[in-house]
């Protein structure tokens, strides 16, 4: 019985041993698999922070752009203002011309001279 019982704890340690191996190469298949997916992580993560650096510029650009169209939509209102402003100084003589036209064609007809 001596023997049997000698070889019984040299056979448990060897399924520990088998056991603890077989965990190892889960833990570290485990670590492979997380180092992959933080490198994943990271790339991604790089991929955003450019993405985030050109809608900035892009922002940036549009604010620019908006900035200017405004300065140049102020310019033509002020520019339609004043040619607001002339087409009515324009219409007034124009009619005063249309009264001194139609006073001097009456004077005309009135003239001892008609016919």
């Amino acid at each position: 019985m001596e023997p049997k019982a000698r070889r019984r704890p040299h056979r448990e340690e060897a399924i520990v041993e088998s056991n603890y191996k077989k965990a190892m190469a889960r833990m570290d298949k485990a670590e492979a698999r997380s180092a992959r997916n933080d490198a994943r992580f990271e790339k991604w993560f790089k991929g955003m922070e450019k993405l985030a650096k050109i809608g900035q510029k892009e922002t940036a650009e549009l604010r620019r752009m908006h900035r200017k169209t405004d300065k140049k939509m102020k310019a033509l209102i002020r520019s339609q203002k004043r040619t607001d402003k002339s087409f009515d100084a324009l219409a007034d003589a124009q009619k005063l011309t249309a009264v001194s036209l139609r006073r001097f064609l009456d004077s005309r007809g009135k003239s001892s001279n008609s016919h």
